[in-house]
C-alpha cells in the first residue's frame, strides 16, 4: 500500500471514530454521544445549608437574614441623688449588692435639720400667739365698727393685722413641714428593686444639690431589655408581639420572648432601627451588656410583610 493511501485511510478512520457504536445515527446524534470528558468539566453549584428547624435548603440571603444580634440593657437605671445638701453619715450598700424596694442606701447627717426643726417649732408658736391675739382684737372691734364707734380706717388696720397673722402662721407650718420632710429624706431608699452597679460616695463626704451629687447607681435587672439593631431592609420582618428565639452564648441559655417596642426612628449613623424585647430575668442569670443571637420563629417570619428571599 502506498504512503498516500495509508495517510488517507488514517484520516477517514479518525473522522468516523466518534460515530462508532451508533450505526445509522446522524452526525448530530453521534456528537451528542461523545464521552463526557470531551464536553469539558461540569460546573457544580454550591449546596446551601438548610434553614433552622427545616429540612429544606434556602438561599444564602434568607439564611443570613434569619439571625440577628442584640445587647441587653437594664429595664430601668437611676442615678440616686440627695434632696438637700449634708454630710454623708452612713452608706449601707456596696457595688454588686441587690436591694429591694425601700431598702436604705445612704444616711445623711441630720444635725442641721434637727436645729432647723426646733427653729420652725419656735416660729410656729410665735405665729400662733400673734394670730390668736389678732383674732381677739378683730372680734372685739367688729361690733364697734358695725355700730359706727370707730372709723373705717382703724377697722381696716385691725382686719389687715389678722390677715397678716394668719399668713404668718401658715408660713410657719410650711417651715416645720419642710423640716420634717428633710428629716425623713435624710435616709435615701431604693425606689425599686435592683442591683447597685456603682457607689459614688463614702462616709464623711459632703453632698450637694447644686450641682447634684450622685450617691449610687441603681439598675433594675428583674426585667432586662434586649435591644436589637435591625437594618432598613429587614425592618418589615418584625412586629410588636412577635415571638423570637434568643440564645446567650456567655451563659449558654435559650429564652423565648416577644417584641415589645419598635422604635420608628432610624439611626443616621448605622441606618438601623432599634427593636426592643423585654426578657424575664427573675433568676438574675443574665446581666446588662450581654450579647445575644436572635432568630425569628419560622411561624412568625411571614408576619408583617413578605420575608426577603
Amino acid at each position: 500500500m502506498s504512503v498516500r493511501k495509508t495517510v488517507l485511510l488514517s484520516l477517514v478512520a479518525s473522522f468516523l471514530l466518534p460515530f462508532a457504536g451508533c450505526s445509522g445515527c446522524s452526525e448530530t446524534e453521534a456528537k451528542a454521544r461523545l464521552p463526557e470528558a470531551k464536553k469539558g468539566p461540569v460546573e457544580k453549584k454550591p449546596v446551601q445549608p438548610a434553614l433552622p428547624g427545616t429540612g429544606t435548603a434556602a438561599p444564602e440571603e434568607a439564611l443570613l437574614a434569619q439571625v440577628f444580634t442584640g445587647t441587653t440593657e437594664a429595664h430601668r437605671r437611676s442615678v440616686i441623688a440627695p434632696s438637700f445638701g449634708a454630710i454623708v453619715k452612713k452608706v449601707f450598700v456596696r457595688e454588686g449588692d441587690y436591694v429591694k424596694k425601700g431598702d436604705p442606701l445612704v444616711k445623711l447627717d441630720t444635725s442641721d435639720m434637727a436645729l432647723a426643726k426646733k427653729q420652725a417649732s419656735a416660729a410656729i408658736e410665735a405665729a400662733q400667739a400673734n394670730y390668736d391675739l389678732s383674732t381677739l382684737d378683730w372680734d372685739r372691734m367688729k361690733p364697734l365698727y358695725e355700730s359706727g364707734s370707730i372709723p373705717k380706717s382703724q377697722w381696716d388696720m385691725i382686719d389687715a393685722k389678722l390677715k397678716a397673722a394668719k399668713a404668718g402662721l401658715a408660713q410657719a407650718k410650711v417651715a416645720i413641714d419642710s423640716a420634717n420632710k428633710q428629716l425623713g429624706d435624710s435616709t435615701i431608699r431604693a425606689p425599686y428593686a435592683g442591683l447597685i452597679v456603682k457607689k459614688m460616695v463614702s462616709e464623711g463626704e459632703r453632698v450637694t444639690t447644686m450641682p447634684p451629687s450622685a450617691l449610687v447607681v441603681l439598675e433594675e435587672i428583674d426585667i432586662l431589655d434586649l435591644r436589637i439593631k435591625v437594618s432598613e431592609t429587614q425592618m418589615s420582618r418584625f412586629t410588636v408581639g412577635q415571638e423570637l428565639s434568643i440564645h446567650f452564648s456567655a451563659v449558654d441559655k435559650d429564652v423565648t420572648a416577644v417584641v415589645s417596642t419598635i422604635v420608628a426612628s432610624v439611626d443616621p449613623m448605622t441606618r438601623t432601627f432599634p427593636v426592643i424585647v423585654q426578657i424575664d430575668n427573675a433568676d438574675h442569670v443574665l446581666r446588662p451588656g450581654m450579647f445575644a443571637e436572635v432568630r425569628l420563629a419560622r411561624a412568625d417570619e411571614g408576619n408583617g410583610s413578605e420575608a426577603a428571599p
